[in-house]
């Protein structure tokens, strides 16, 4: 089943089919003799079933299981007609998993298996399924060894690398850690789009060995399982700035914001700050001072431009123009990067000048923190006095680094007196302190508690380099290179290494490694998120681009992988399985677009895409609600175009947009001409009804619910009056239609919900014995718990009509929103007295 958002809104149905019903003496627009319309009865009748289904699971708020199940047991009902359409057992599969029916989808798993063999995902289900059910260890384990042995023709990789990782995780728990080792890596080898076993052999590998040439090639193995994975990117990024790949590192950590850009994902001033000091120490610094100087000078001119504009009497800028432009400063990341950066050359008034921003910054962060009327309400006391801690900790210590304000910092040292001796931040603060006040001897004793430290090692490289000690100040500096890569501190050691080596950064056996390895990662994959035509290829096709009020008209959908490797394919993966069917409905001049829903398609039938691989399916976009108002406004010609959305992420004005690497395709419009039975005037369409045959009752009742919807007169009682006519030339020729066309009329016909004179015919539907109509009419017409078709399905015998019979019983007790309650939700729309004359 598709889950869609239920929420339908109001739509403009007025105009859309002006019926006036023939007066006495008066003759009918349409003459009874017109062509009658045929369509197929059993795939109306089919389409019809799936679209009750779905409209009856939309109308929840949001569906509950018993919801799915209901929609479980019309789909089982469809699939008695259509047995072997793998895409309704698809459908049948979802709904029965929304309904925590495990049964259900492993028997129409099964049958699935048998109706398309190839699709991955679920042979993957069954194979897991039917592992589980064995009760021991050691049963399950000989079971999984027995499919990983399955030859390759007969079972494809990507289903045994799931099963050799589900093995190794057995393992694990059981302590067999040679067995759980040996298992994870034959799920990596067999494929390579397996990211949860590449993630975890990278993990294991990580947190037991520390070696960077394996953490790297475990890492490589995860950026081929998903080369879009920003986190990835970023590990790779921080991997390359460890090993000092600096230019390498800006490159993934520009790969990493081209997804995340795709994503709509702002960046943080951490993030901005990071990217500033690669830039740093790729460029140079004073590229870095000059564009973040730049950008608050333009900040606080553009305030000043505002207040101008306030002062000559635009009241509307007030509150943003509010406060003094020098009152606009940087946040704390970035103002370190500057403040390091302009260090780093020796532009000291630029560092005083940001010495002095990042005082005023934080003194009023602190403020804010320490009040409890203005700092965040989700924030506790011990989370607070940290983040209290931490920035009076890195006030203190680049003031003491630029030796500027040092005088300053007395209260935010007396303040880090209460953290303990053998904090971090306290040691770093003393021992630069002490060594600012000529004591070097003190300061290196209390730095050699916290000998890794970042700031102790900078202390250790400054106090070398004023000695002139160049050598131990370099092997300082590189040490605090390593200890922070990406860190102001970090950039500035670096430039203080390049300093002393007086030339580009030296490069050592593993930089030229990790620089090498950076150059083999094809170029294509920076772009993968911004040009997703580079590694796929989406086409839709419709069936055909004109046709019948009534006709199905599927799009046949297809994506080809186009890259040189295998890709995996799902919601999160590589080429995202999900499309979003945006439709643009024409009916009639000022009918565009009236209520109508987009409908979701999953192309989850595979697991990856080898190179050059594609998969198409056949999606129906009009399923739901815009197939049914397309259908209600059939008297005219209708258009539809759909605008297919891949991988769709809500847009920043309202809306869908296309996600990180995914595409979106056109469609050029769908018409479908008018139902004759929908043009018919009211004597036209009575006359008719008696001489309906079979094949023409899909018309028929389709063109009976166009009158009953849109039907306009002077007044509220003609337009009753006229329905009332209407249903009651149906009652007498409703009994004496084949089973098959009472279920169309059933599904088709709208209830007394959308229009009170329907009840006579409601009851006629609800008291039918027909199995199929009874079910229809439970789930569209009975909405009160007394009602008598409840009682009779109950004790019929059919187990599954029985239960149906108890869900709405259940959904009636608790008031629940469904078909039978709400209808398709227009009756607010089409009341007599919203509709003028």
């Amino acid at each position: 089943m598709i889950r869609v958002s239920a929420r339908m809104g109001l739509w403009l149905i007025a105009g859309l089919l002006a019926w006036t019903p023939s007066a006495p003496g008066q003759e009918a627009r349409s003459s009874v003799e017109a062509p009658a319309s045929v369509v197929e009865p059993d795939g109306f009748l089919l389409r019809s079933l799936i679209r009750v289904a779905l409209l009856d699971l939309r109308a929840a708020e949001p569906p509950r299981p018993r919801d799915y199940a209901v929609a479980a047991a019309l789909l089982d009902r469809a699939r008695d007609m259509a047995p072997n359409d793998a895409d309704l057992t698809r459908r049948y599969i979802e709904a029965c998993w929304g309904a925590g029916d495990t049964q259900g989808v492993l028997s129409a798993s099964r049958r699935l298996a048998a109706l398309d063999p190839q699709d991955t995902v679920n042979q993957l289900r069954l194979i897991t399924s039917a592992i589980s059910r064995e009760q021991t260890a050691e049963g399950r384990i000989a079971l999984y060894e027995r499919f990983l042995a399955v030859p390759e023709q007969d079972l494809d990789a990507s289903v045994r690398s799931r099963l050799a990782l589900d093995l190794a995780l057995l393992q694990r728990e059981r302590g067999d850690e040679a067995a759980f080792v040996g298992a994870l890596k034959r799920a990596v080898v067999l494929d390579s789009t397996n990211k949860d076993a590449a993630m975890l052999a990278l993990n294991l590998y990580r947190d037991r060995v520390n070696d960077p040439s394996g953490r790297l090639e475990l890492t490589s193995n995860l950026l081929m399982a998903d080369p879009m994975d920003p986190n990835v990117l970023r590990a790779l990024r921080d991997e390359m700035a460890l090993g000092g790949a600096y230019k390498a590192s800006r490159r993934f950590h520009d790969a990493a914001w081209v997804v995340l850009d795709a994503a709509r994902v702002k960046q943080s001033a951490e993030d901005s700050a990071l990217g500033l000091v690669l830039q740093w120490i790729n460029d140079g610094a004073e590229g870095v001072v000059t564009k973040i100087t730049d950008d608050i000078r333009g900040e606080r001119e553009r305030i000043r431009r505002m207040q101008a504009v306030t002062s000559a009497g635009n009241p509307t800028l007030l509150g943003e123009a509010a406060g003094r432009p020098e009152d606009r400063r940087l946040l704390p990341a970035i103002e370190q990067v500057r403040c390091l950066a302009a260090f780093s050359v020796g532009a000291m008034e630029k560092v005083t000048t940001s010495i002095a921003d990042y005082g005023a910054t934080v003194q009023a962060l602190l403020k804010t923190l320490e009040d409890p009327a203005t700092r965040p309400p989700n924030l506790d006391e011990a989370t607070m006095n940290d983040q209290v801690a931490l920035m009076r900790a890195d006030l203190c210590l680049y003031r003491l680094l630029t030796n500027i304000d040092t005088g300053l910092i007395d209260e935010d040292v007396a303040a880090l007196g209460a953290l303990p001796e053998s904090d971090a931040r306290r040691i770093a603060v003393e021992a630069w302190r002490l060594y600012r006040s000529g004591d070097a001897g003190a300061a290196f004793f209390r730095a050699g508690d916290d000998p890794e430290s970042l700031w102790c090692a900078l202390l250790v490289g400054q106090a070398a380099e004023d000695a002139g000690q160049m050598q131990a100040a370099l092997t300082a500096y590189r040490h605090a290179m390593q200890a922070a890569p990406l860190t102001a501190p970090g950039a500035y050691a670096a430039t203080r290494v390049r300093r002393l080596v007086g030339e580009g950064m030296p490069l050592t056996d593993r930089t030229r490694a990790l620089e090498a390895y950076a150059q083999g990662v094809p170029a294509w994959i920076d772009q993968m998120a911004s040009r997703p035509r580079s590694f796929m290829v989406l086409e839709a096709v419709p069936a055909k681009s004109n046709g019948g009020a009534l006709d199905y008209i599927p799009v046949r959908l297809s994506v080809r992988n186009i890259s040189p490797i295998p890709l995996g394919l799902g919601t999160d993966r590589s080429i995202c399985s999900r499309f979003l069917f945006g439709p643009n409905l024409e009916t009639v001049p000022g009918g565009a677009n009236a209520g109508v829903e987009p409908e979701v398609s999953e192309l989850t039938r595979r697991l990856r895409l080898m190179p050059g691989e594609e998969i198409a399916i056949d999606v129906w976009p009009d399923a739901g609600l815009t197939g049914w108002i397309g259908e209600v406004s059939a008297a005219a010609v209708v258009r539809t175009r759909w605008r297919i959305i891949q991988g769709f992420q809500p847009a920043a004005n309202s809306g869908q947009e296309i996600g990180p690497g995914c595409l979106e395709l056109n469609l050029p419009a769908i018409s479908r001409n008018p139902l004759e039975e929908a043009r018919m005037g009211g004597k036209a369409l009575l006359d008719k009804l008696p001489s309906t045959k079979h094949s023409q009752v899909p018309a028929v009742v389709s063109g009976f619910r166009s009158a009953i919807i849109t039907m306009q007169a002077a007044t509220p009682a003609e337009v009753s009056a006229n329905r009332t006519m209407m249903v009651d030339a149906m009652l007498p020729l409703y009994p004496t239609w084949p089973a098959r066309e009472r279920a169309i009329a059933a599904a088709v016909i709208p209830n007394a919900v959308m229009a009170p004179e329907l009840e006579p015919l409601d009851a006629l539907i609800r008291a039918d014995e027909d199995p199929l109509v009874r079910a229809i009419a439970i789930v569209t017409r009975v909405s009160k718990a007394d009602d008598p078709a409840l009682a009779a399905a109950e004790g019929s015998g059919d187990a599954r009509l029985a239960a149906l019979a108890r869900l709405q019983r259940e959904r009636i007790a608790d008031n629940s929103r469904c078909y039978a309650t709400v209808g398709v939700r227009i009756r607010e729309v089409v009341q007599p007295s919203r509709r003028g004359n």
